[in-house]
């Protein structure tokens, strides 16, 4: 309550202060007399009782509000917030009023009083309207907060969360932008050296239609001479000519730039997805991933150097734009800032809209990119059951949804264009009309009305483009927010083990695991699991299908983290050890083996730094794969095509164990490894498992062929080990 007491006693103390002044500045020493004659000879282009009347309306607003909320917070609160909308057109057009004042006063007058007084008016009345609008907002926000504060039970839901949206909103594109500046810091060098040119180029542009003003005056022979005319031609000359180079040089530069982000950019995202845990590959599919890392890393990053580029430039041309106006004319300069703020307003209502359609279009995007992407790497299955129209049209869905989306952008688009047209037709008539009176009344030459023309082309297209700025930067904002997030995600599961011990032995045990995967938490997988396996012994697990047998592998491999209990490995937490020990020393062969498309010897020495082609023969020899390998055209330099197509499932499993036995893993994990063979290739796998020597041989399979000959079979059923000893044992 006392924060509100201050804040609104702070409101009352600025309106009486904007009152008062406004009044002293309009008396000037006079006595009352000054009202009465005033009110009885009032004329609109001498008297400047309206300006004073206008301060006195302001501080009459202000106090009813400040009484609104003194006595009826519970009212007040609701209408000020509602309010704060629309409420600065009434400060906008006492502003706008005021300007037009002073140039209807200059029509009377032949000479403008140069009285300190005088001035001190209008500027006062500018200030009193900004002053208004602070005190309303001040008087919203402080309202507001002291409100919620002393009455947390009051208030509708939906006025809640309006107020957190709005808040959450601001904060969020803030953040984003400060990311986004964060993340450029290594290309800031190239950048500056490209903003030199920028401004450059954006100075001397500036001074071209100053010079076309003198060259137009020195053909009328108005004020100028032959020397004065030849002087402006030769100065044009120059002007261009430092322009092209400039902005040759900028061009250029800023292209680096753009590339060297958008290179560094993208480093990180894949940098950062490669190292999130399993479970977030689960649930992200990997179409959404591509298009973030081809997409919305290029829409981000080229926006915003490209936006800032333009941001630069459009500072240093309106600032040094408004000079030289006011300098040929600061009666038509006022003119022409008199719409400028309705077509603010305009560019800010469309730039909303803008910014949430071109979120829809990239979320859509990723949706089509999802359909493409699972279509593409599920051929042979479309083919297989003849569904090529069915994804077509899925496909053909996802992107008419992106077209309605795209049209409801041209829409908004090409509405506010024209919008902003007619607002320069109707600014260029009145300057034209006003200007042509002062030329008339020898108050403004022929030249420099061209030149006034021509400066307010050029601050309207630097208007329009600050206006593009903002709406292509709540295009960056939407596209760079999930990129954002992506390369700032902090992985669940983090790998920070340092463990590496030179002869671990195998030793693997499950001590009371319960389990179940981030996707599904409803669903537990393992319940309570314990049992040990030796160094050197052949294991198999069995069991229905989900059982949990599989998930016992991806714990081993340490792709999930349990919810309780332990896994070790000679005694030790896998989380203690280091990522890529564990995963040298634990070795995994999947009932589906992916091979990448590279050569056979670069898939058995996959992630191996300096592997000679004789240990890969080695390798290759235990998994009994050298000698179809040695059948094949060009031998170990044979490409596997995408995910091994190229070679039959057998081949493809005898490369994937090859591939794990050359790290010479303590624990091999073989992972439904013959599920998928025929008969003769599920015996050759099976010798290559059964020559396995030296290894703790983790063997998951149906087949009875396949787990017969382990040291001893552990059965689960619902998460639970059942039964476990050797296959003579359990029969």
């Amino acid at each position: 309550m006392a924060g509100k007491l201050r804040t609104t006693a702070a409101v009352v103390l600025l309106s009486l202060t904007d009152v008062a002044t406004n009044t002293i500045l309009y008396m000037n020493g006079a006595d009352l007399h000054k009202f009465t004659h005033d009110i009885s000879f009032f004329s609109i282009f001498t008297s400047l009782m309206d300006i004073c009347i206008f301060g006195m309306l302001r501080g009459c607003v202000t106090f009813g509000a400040v009484l609104s909320v003194l006595f009826n917070a519970r009212d007040a609160v609701p209408r000020l917030k509602l309010s704060r909308s629309w409420v600065g057109v009434l400060p906008a057009a006492m502003c706008a009023y005021s300007l037009v004042k002073i140039l209807l006063y200059s029509e009377k007058q032949v000479e403008f009083p140069h009285k300190p007084w005088f001035w001190g008016v209008f500027v006062g009345s500018i200030v009193g309207c900004a002053v208004f609008y602070l005190n309303w907002t001040l008087l919203s926000r402080i309202s507001t907060q002291s409100y919620r504060s002393i009455n947390s039970e009051e208030g509708t839901f939906e006025e809640k969360e309006s107020l957190l949206r709005s808040e959450a909103t601001n904060k969020s594109i803030f953040s984003t932008m400060k990311r986004l500046f964060f993340y450029a810091k290594p290309v800031i060098p190239y950048f500056l050296a490209a903003t030199t040119f920028l401004i450059g180029g954006a100075v001397s542009d500036t001074f071209l239609p100053f010079y076309t003003g003198q060259v137009i005056d020195g053909i009328a022979k108005i004020e100028t001479s032959q020397d004065n005319f030849t002087h402006a031609i030769v100065t044009m000359c120059l002007l261009i000519a430092f322009t092209s180079l400039f902005d040759g040089m900028r061009t250029g530069l800023f292209q680096v730039t753009m590339m060297k982000l958008n290179i560094r950019v993208r480093n990180l995202l894949f940098r950062s997805i490669t190292r999130q845990e399993i479970g977030f590959f689960d649930s992200v599919k990997t179409g959404e991933m591509t298009s973030r890392l081809n997409s919305d890393t290029t829409t981000s990053t080229e926006m915003l150097i490209m936006n800032l580029k333009v941001f630069c430039a459009t500072v240093v041309r309106v600032v040094l734009t408004v000079g030289f106006m006011f300098k040929l004319s600061w009666r038509l300069s006022i003119l022409t800032l008199l719409l400028f703020p309705v077509i603010a307003l305009v560019a800010k209502m469309y730039g909303r809209c803008l910014k949430k359609v071109a979120k829809e279009i990239q979320t859509s995007f990723a949706k089509a990119n999802d359909v493409a992407e699972e279509t593409y790497a599920n051929m042979r299955t479309v083919r297989s059951f003849a569904n090529e129209d069915k994804e077509c049209e899925r496909y053909s869905g996802r992107l008419l949804d992106v077209y309605k989306l795209v049209f409801r952008e041209a829409f908004l688009l090409g509405s506010f264009l024209t919008i902003e047209h007619l607002f320069a037709l109707v600014q260029l008539v009145l300057t034209l009309y006003y200007g042509g009176h002062l030329v008339i009344l020898k108050k403004l030459t022929g030249g420099n009305l061209v030149s006034f023309i021509l400066y307010q082309s050029h601050l309207r297209d630097a208007l329009e483009k600050m206006t593009d700025v903002y709406v292509q930067l709540m295009v960056a904002v939407g596209a760079s927010k999930t990129v954002l997030e992506y390369i700032e995600r902090k992985p669940e599961i983090e790998n920070s083990g340092q463990m590496a011990p030179p002869k671990p032995e195998g030793q693997v045990e499950f001590r009371n695991v319960s389990f179940c995967y981030p996707s599904r938490k409803s669903a537990q997988v393992l319940k309570d699991l314990s049992f040990k396996v030796s160094p050197g012994e052949v294991v198999a697990l069995v069991g229905p299908n989900g059982s949990g047998k599989s998930t016992c592998v991806n714990l081993l491999e340490r792709f999930y983290e349990t919810m309780s209990g332990q896994v070790l490995l000679d005694g030790n937490p896998i989380m203690a050890y280091d990522h890529k020990f564990l995963h040298r020393k634990v070795a995994l062969v999947g009932q589906e083996p992916v091979l990448f498309a590279r050569s056979i010897k670069d898939n058995i020495s996959y992630a191996l730094d300096n592997c000679s082609l004789e240990e890969v023969q080695h390798v290759a020899r235990q998994a009994n794969a050298h000698q179809f390998i040695t059948e094949l055209p060009e031998r170990y330099k044979t490409e596997t095509g995408e995910k091994g197509m190229q070679l039959s499932g057998g081949q493809k499993q005898r490369v994937a164990i090859a591939r794990a036995l050359i790290r010479k893993p303590a624990v091999l994990l073989l992972d439904e490894a013959t599920s998928a063979l025929d008969a003769e290739s599920e015996q050759i796998v099976q010798q290559t498992i059964e020559n396995l020597h030296g290894h703790t041989v983790i063997v998951i399979a149906h087949r009875l062929s396949t787990v017969e000959k382990a040291d001893r079979i552990i059965v689960i059923d619902q998460g639970t080990v059942v039964e476990q000893g050797p296959h003579g044992e359990l029969m």
